[in-house]
């Protein structure tokens, strides 16, 4: 844990993340990057569910219902290194705030990956977020996801989930449910995403048809 922590504080400072989406290039580039089923579901579960990588490395098959949407639980026993360690809530994962219990919808294509992998693997991926974040940012760097102004450090993971919000607020997600279906007790964080995607989507146009060309 005091590895990740010292990584994550030498990270270049990249502001806030609604600032970042990968494009539909480059989201096909870090899937077709990814070597097997594991690393898809590593990659498409922030970058299409949505998930914080500590909800991913502890979703196991119990969090799909018979509705096959994904619930994620108010807790949940775990003998993880980190849930062990903790001083509140010991020996019990817990999400990060209250607005992570919630039910999510599971995309298609998601589900062809994530459903022969949970039965195989009912445990999940079973890795520390460390592991995740490493190999979240390996695969990144191997698709060759650059963002302008970061330097050496462009491949980070919450990209992935930034990139969800972005397209879901792009798809027409209000504030309510972009809140809800990401977690979050704020809805200016929704709002702010809503009118990037808003503003990404229209801007550019409007100065072709202003300016001419």
């Amino acid at each position: 844990m005091k590895k990740c922590a010292r990584i994550m504080s030498n990270m270049v400072k990249r502001g806030p993340t609604e600032h970042y989406c990968l494009t539909e290039t480059e989201r096909a580039n870090v899937l077709a990057a990814c070597t097997g089923t594991e690393e898809r579901v590593i990659i498409m579960l922030p970058l299409y569910v949505g998930l914080r990588a500590s909800e991913a490395t502890h979703l196991d098959a119990r969090w799909i219902n018979d509705d096959h949407n994904l619930r994620i639980p108010f807790q949940m026993v775990c003998r993880c290194l980190e849930c062990s360690r903790r001083n509140k809530n010991r020996g019990h994962w817990v999400p990060k705030t209250a607005a992570g219990i919630r039910e999510i919808g599971i995309p298609k294509l998601v589900a062809s990956e994530l459903d022969p992998f949970l039965a195989q693997y009912p445990g999940g991926l079973n890795m520390s977020r460390y592991t995740f974040y490493r190999r979240t940012k390996k695969i990144l760097r191997h698709a060759g996801v650059v963002i302008p102004g970061l330097g050496g450090d462009t491949a980070f993971p919450h990209v992935l989930r930034a990139t969800c919000a972005t397209m879901l607020a792009a798809g027409g997600m209000n504030s309510p449910q972009l809140c809800y279906h990401m977690g979050w007790n704020d809805l200016k964080m929704a709002d702010h995403y809503i009118n990037r995607a808003s503003m990404r989507a229209t801007a550019p146009a409007a100065a072709r048809n202003i300016f001419g060309g």
